[in-house]
Parts: C-alpha cells; sequence; structure tokens
C-alpha cells in the first residue's frame, strides 16, 4: 500500500513542472536527534526511555512560484536505547512535509509540517515482529544557495511518532496463584533534531 501510494505521488511532482511554473527538486539529508524519548503506557503507569537516533533521508518535491515547498521524503531511521537491554532497530518512513520558505535572497528561512507513516523492523516488546506508527512533524530552518541549482538546508526539527498498541502474554507467579495475563502496551516517541540537506533544482 505505501509503495503504491509513494509511487502515484513520485509520478504527480515528476509529472507537475510540466504543466506549471514549479520546480522540480531532488534531495537528500541526515539527521541526528538532541533530544529524543520513548513512553511506554501500562496500565495507567508510563515509563520513558532516552534515544538516539540517526537519520538518512531522500526526498523529490516541487517549488511553487511562490518558493514554497511540498516534498515526499523516504527516512530510514536508526533508533538506540541504551537502557533497554541495549536496543536497536531500524524504522523505514514515508513521510509528506510543506516548507513556507521566505524571500527570493540567497538566505531563506523557513518554516514547515508534515505527517507520514513508518514500520519499525523490530517491535521493543516484540523483538520477532514489526511495529507500524503514524507520525507528525514540524520544522524550522534556512536555505541557502550554494550554486543557482544547488541549495543547503539547515534544520531543526520535532517529530512525535504514535506506533500502534503491543499487546504481550506474561506468566505471573505470585506464591498464590499462577496465571497467564495479557498487557495492552502503548508507545509513542519523540525526537528534537538537527538535519543538514543538498538539494538540487532542476
Amino acid at each position: 500500500m505505501i509503495k503504491k501510494a509513494l509511487l502515484t505521488a513520485v509520478f504527480f511532482i515528476a509529472a507537475l513542472p510540466l504543466a506549471s511554473h514549479a520546480q522540480l527538486i531532488i534531495g537528500a539529508g541526515i539527521n541526528t536527534s538532541l533530544n529524543s524519548d520513548l513512553d511506554f503506557k501500562k496500565n495507567g503507569v508510563t515509563e520513558t526511555y532516552d534515544l538516539d537516533t540517526n537519520t538518512a533521508s531522500f526526498y523529490i518535491g516541487n517549488k511553487s512560484s511562490s518558493n514554497n515547498r511540498f516534498l515526499i521524503q523516504l527516512d530510514n531511521k536508526k533508533v538506540k536505547i541504551d537502557d533497554f537491554s541495549s536496543y536497536s532497530s531500524t524504522a523505514k518512513g514515508l513521510r509528506l512535509d510543506w516548507q513556507f520558505v521566505y524571500t527570493q535572497a540567497a538566505v531563506k528561512p523557513y518554516w514547515g509540517f508534515g505527517f507520514g507513516f513508518y514500520e519499525l523492523k523490530e517491535a521493543p516488546l516484540l523483538p520477532d515482529e514489526s511495529q507500524k506508527g503514524v507520525s507528525f512533524q514540524a520544522m524550522g530552518g534556512v536555505k541557502i544557495d550554494l550554486l543557482k541549482k544547488l541549495e543547503l538546508d539547515l534544520s531543526l526539527q520535532y517529530q512525535g511518532i504514535v506506533w500502534q498498541d503491543v499487546e504481550v502474554n506474561r506468566y505471573y507467579n505470585s506464591g498464590y496463584y499462577s496465571k497467564w495475563t495479557t498487557e495492552k502496551t502503548s508507545m509513542t516517541s519523540s525526537f528534537f533534531s538537527a538535519g543538514l540537506g543538498l538539494a538540487f533544482k532542476f
């Protein structure tokens, strides 16, 4: 489903400049976390763990005549939790971002927002299973013209991801009785990060 939606969106973006004044943009970037958390909520109790993340991304989009951007981005996010059994995994994501860029100068401030869909390769509570999530992100930064067709992007970003609930079967033995029980755990993650990117304008 995600792959089909991505192909449709990429085709739309690639064809748009042919029918309008939009300009095609292709770029890549890296992003590293400054302050990120993973929250587990179970039986009304929340446990919080520190995250370390590094993200590599590739995006394609268009620049409108007013210099605003619509981008489709693929993320490959490396996730690590040192204080949770040395957990590490990879989350792959597809996101849609809108960026509002000011002025036509060589250094242009901007802000933006977007949403996305992610899949965590190995769930922290169910290592043999993947876990899907929905994201919302907000960003701001500057775009710097290095050359006529080459643009540097420096940004700060906040992203929150709500992951699907996980049900874990656990065995309890209190000394008086023992039983199997099913626990439902909600999981959310938040990322505050800094990014660096390069984009080519065609």
